[in-house]
């Protein structure tokens, strides 16, 4: 992950405590996203595109009429 700060001159418990946050309670994508707040987007995301995909068949039956 790539660090926003210069780990050569951060103190060694900051540098620590950085990496145990990272390791523990950070999302592992280098996001900086909360570990839950990570998990929650992924299992909500194949709804989103299911509802998409809802919206879409909704509008090609509004205009083709194809379903009955």
């Amino acid at each position: 992950m790539a660090r926003p700060w210069n780990a050569q001159n951060t103190p060694v418990d900051v540098s620590q405590l950085i990496e145990q946050l990272e390791r523990h309670c950070l999302a592992p994508d280098g996001s900086y996203l909360s570990k839950s707040a990570y998990s929650e987007l992924h299992l909500v995301t194949p709804f989103i595109s299911v509802t998409e995909l809802l919206k879409e068949i909704q509008n090609l039956d509004s205009i083709f009429g194809l379903i009955v």
